[in-house]
């Protein structure tokens, strides 16, 4: 099946494939992810009273913007689709998203939401509300921006928002109904990311993005994975006012090609850990080697029984006082790490 539709922009029938209630993708900017798959949303609303949505953000203050009726991203879907959709608060922490009718410019909400805009605390703070109907979790700009705060747990968080909203909907004994479909998009800001590691997909990622493959699938775990490469709108973007105006290939690269970006100073190398002599061990799973001519390594395979140390400050400070010249050495990233993931532990743990 195709990415791309004729108008260039991301082709959203095929996010909803029934074998794949996990779709988590990544793609460039401005090549039709929110409004597609909102209008898709939508579209599958219309046709099913029972196909609720909700469209989920990252972080309160981004869902508040997304239910005002002026600033929401469903003002494209109406330009596009040519709908009457507006949005209106529920309560503090959830937003409706309604058909409406037009009068003197503006759109008054009418009838039952057709879906829900919400974030991931949010989501959190409103346990024991009925979410049999939604159907479909459209999670948007996961990654966030380099500048945005990180949550504290939030791979956790997404793994109980899911939990939350899909309940025991697959073991009801007298109506048993699909997972919930998740569909998961971002720009390619973060590669080392929360919803990443929640799903652990780092390395298969990160292997993709390597390869420029644009499709994987694990069937056995029910997750489809999506590279959106070489998009049509992309390539017309490259012609437009800032891309001709700024030098910063960082930037081009992440809004057009859909790059990582990813950092040039981490030494991702695996190796051989045979012939490696292991240093200390990490409880929380990792381990620091000695491999020939000096070279520092990390990787997630134990060996031999070197000094163990928890993942915890206190583990910290004692790795800090028993090898102070191997802590620094890592801390000027001098060493190699096996993948992206124990490159994620390390950073947590020491850097």
């Amino acid at each position: 099946m195709k990415l791309y539709q004729e108008n260039g922009y991301v082709n959203p029938e095929i996010l909803f494939h029934p074998l794949y209630p996990f779709v988590l993708g990544w793609g460039a900017r401005g090549i039709g992810k929110t409004v597609t798959i909102n209008g898709a949303c939508i579209e599958r609303r219309q046709n099913d009273v029972n196909e609720d949505f909700l469209y989920l953000r990252r972080k309160k203050e981004h869902a508040d913007i997304c239910m005002k009726p002026e600033l929401t991203p469903f003002k494209k879907v109406n330009k596009t689709f040519s709908y009457s959709l507006t949005t209106a608060k529920i309560d503090k922490n959830i937003g409706g998203v309604y058909e409406g009718v037009e009068s003197d410019g503006k759109i008054t909400p009418q009838g039952a939401p057709l879906g829900f805009i919400s974030s991931l605390a949010g989501i959190g703070n409103v346990r024991g509300m009925d979410f049999d109907e939604v159907r479909t979790v459209f999670y948007d700009e996961y990654t966030g921006e380099k500048t945005d705060r990180a949550i504290k747990d939030e791979d956790e968080l997404i793994l109980n928002t899911y939990e939350t909203i899909n309940r025991n909907r697959e073991i009801d004994p007298e109506n048993p109904l699909s997972p919930l479909r998740l569909i998961a998009m971002s720009n390619s800001n973060e590669f080392v990311n929360p919803l990443f590691k929640a799903f652990d997909i780092i390395d298969i990622a990160e292997k993709m993005v390597k390869e420029k493959k644009t499709l994987v699938t694990l069937p056995q775990r029910g997750i489809m994975i999506i590279n959106f490469l070489n998009s049509p709108i992309s390539l017309l973007k490259q012609k437009t006012a800032l891309y001709r105006a700024t030098n910063n290939q960082k930037f081009k690269n992440m809004a057009l090609e859909n790059d990582f970006n990813l950092d040039e100073n981490v030494i991702i190398k695996p190796r051989n850990i045979a012939h490696a002599a292991p240093i200390a061990t990490f409880s929380n799973g990792f381990t620091i080697y000695d491999v020939k001519n000096g070279v520092l390594y990390i990787d997630s395979r134990p060996s031999g029984s070197p000094p163990l140390f928890s993942g915890d400050r206190q583990g910290v400070v004692q790795f800090m006082r028993n090898f102070p010249r191997l802590y620094q050495r890592i801390l000027k990233g001098a060493c190699e790490f096996q993948n992206y993931t124990v490159y994620d532990y390390v950073k947590k743990t020491l850097l």
